[in-house]
């Protein structure tokens, strides 16, 4: 993961701006007090440094488990989850039809239940 030309121009633009803001401390404490100052901030620096390697490790890791998780999923035969019992998909289907209050919710049980009916006709016969 390496710097681009706009991150090089955004960190000196923010370098740039702390020097701005660092010249009234500087001559208002004395250089030893900005020096230790100076000194806790690139203590911090590397830490969030670290802890950016990490997110962005972590980011990498989740890229390729969520690849790994759609190549199961395209395993899975699909008839496998659907079949599972044709009678009692079709009573929950007519019921949430009969309850439902969203047009087009109803719509989409509507097909499912006409998709549990085909279904289980080709099971039984």
């Amino acid at each position: 993961m390496g710097m681009t030309e706009n991150d090089a121009r955004e960190i000196e633009r923010l370098m740039e701006k702390i020097r701005g803001s660092v010249q009234p401390i500087m001559q208002e404490f004395g250089m030893k007090e900005f020096e230790a100052v100076a000194f806790l901030i690139s203590q911090e620096a590397e830490k969030l440094q670290e802890a950016f390697a990490k997110v962005a490790e972590a980011a990498q890791n989740t890229t390729s488990l969520s690849a790994e998780f759609a190549k199961a999923v395209e395993a899975v035969e699909p008839s496998d989850a659907l079949d599972s019992d044709p009678v009692r998909d079709i009573a929950w289907l007519k019921k949430a039809i009969k309850h439902s209050r969203n047009p087009m919710e109803r719509k989409r049980l509507e097909t499912e239940l006409n998709t549990a009916y085909k279904r289980r006709k080709r099971k039984t016969g």
